[in-house]
């Protein structure tokens, strides 16, 4: 949270992303099983 505190607003065209909304989000985050197939991570912005 702290990165996102940091980060928020920090750009002209940054999108705001509320410390509520990240923390919800986080709270429910369920990883991806072995059911659900293969998990692939895409670098870069």
């Amino acid at each position: 949270m702290e990165r996102i505190r940091k980060r928020n607003g920090n750009h002209q065209n940054d999108i705001i992303l509320m410390e509520q909304t990240a923390s919800t989000y986080y709270d429910h985050f369920q990883p991806p099983t072995d059911e659900e197939g293969e998990v692939i991570v895409v670098k870069g912005y």
